[in-house]
């Protein structure tokens, strides 16, 4: 077989690899974000997220990591932020998710939870008053 008739074939199914890697581990998790994203103002349910862990990176936003119960089960969640730090390390905030993905959650900084002893475990439909 000819050298000169290898080549363009593995050019031609190497990218062919490297638009299926894009398609199926870039764009379609993207766009599933992006639609759960915009179910999550209007479809969601709230219940109250832990703050275990606050990292501060020098190169990005700091990172904070939450956990909350939903229906028995814990689930964990992290959220960039801008304009908190450390000090919120043991703190208590409501935090929004889909009933039917509950694991895509957004924790609500700026909705810190005042002293609450019991919470529904499948989530609240509205913050509670």
């Amino acid at each position: 077989m000819n050298e000169n008739n290898v080549r363009p074939k593995f050019v031609i199914i190497a990218i062919l690899v490297v638009l299926l890697y894009i398609f199926l581990f870039v764009w379609m998790p993207r766009k599933e974000f992006k639609s759960n994203l915009a179910r999550l103002s209007k479809d969601c349910k709230y219940t109250i997220g832990y703050i275990y862990k606050v990292k501060d990176t020098y190169r990005s936003n700091p990172m904070v990591y939450y956990y909350y119960y939903y229906n028995g089960q814990k689930i964990k969640g992290s959220k960039r932020t801008i304009n908190y730090r450390t000090e919120l390390k043991g703190d208590s905030c409501y935090v929004r998710f889909l009933p039917d993905n509950y694991k895509f959650s957004d924790i609500l900084l700026d909705k810190p939870v005042k002293k609450r002893s019991s919470y529904p475990s499948k989530g609240w439909k509205n913050i509670p008053e």
